[in-house]
């Protein structure tokens, strides 16, 4: 009679031990997928936008890159401005304005791009914090119809440079647009 060449205990302990392992590799590759799809859904929602938006890019600013989020006052499409200037994000702040207005503001501020332009301001912010706290006294917001105008000299403006005077317009979905800038002088009162 032959005897078995390992005791049942041992052949068990092995299967035990063989099944522990395909478990770890299962799970690290079910891990390892997971991690990837939610890369990719990050990298998907960053270029295409959650809401439908149109596709991510570098475009020189005023609608390009991806579809604006138009506020429903004209002093918060301002204040994205200067929120887009003190964190350097020159998408989110170049899409607040008209292509033409885009032009205009990065010319007023000595670049040849808006994206340039968000950059160069952002090296000019002392104190990003303060900067990104710049606020518009209610009164000092001139609306007249689908028409507004926001001077930077009327502002609250702390650790950084004042951005000038923005002319919005109303759309028809209610948000609102930077469609022209205009400079004014650093200290607001020489002309």
């Amino acid at each position: 009679m032959s005897q078995p060449s390992q005791k049942p205990a041992q052949i068990n302990a092995k299967v035990k031990s063989t099944a522990i392992k395909a478990g770890k590799y299962v799970g690290l590759k079910l891990l390892n997928y997971a991690i990837f799809l939610l890369v990719l859904a990050g990298l998907w929602w960053y270029f295409f936008g959650g809401s439908g938006g149109n596709s991510g890019g570098g475009g020189g600013g005023g609608g390009q890159g991806h579809k604006p989020r138009l506020d429903s006052e004209p002093d918060s499409t301002v204040l994205v401005v200067y929120q887009a200037v003190a964190s350097n994000n020159a998408r989110e702040a170049c899409v607040s304005f008209t292509p033409e207005a885009a032009a205009t503001f990065a010319r007023n501020m000595g670049a040849e791009t808006c994206d340039q332009a968000i950059q160069q301001l952002n090296t000019q912010v002392t104190n990003k914090v303060a900067y990104n706290d710049t606020s518009i006294p209610p009164k000092k917001i001139m609306t007249s119809g689908s028409k507004s105008s926001i001077s930077s000299c009327e502002m609250n403006v702390n650790g950084g440079k004042r951005l000038g005077l923005f002319i919005l317009q109303r759309l028809s979905d209610g948000g609102w647009i930077i469609a022209d800038h205009e400079s004014e002088p650093a200290d607001c009162i020489t002309g």
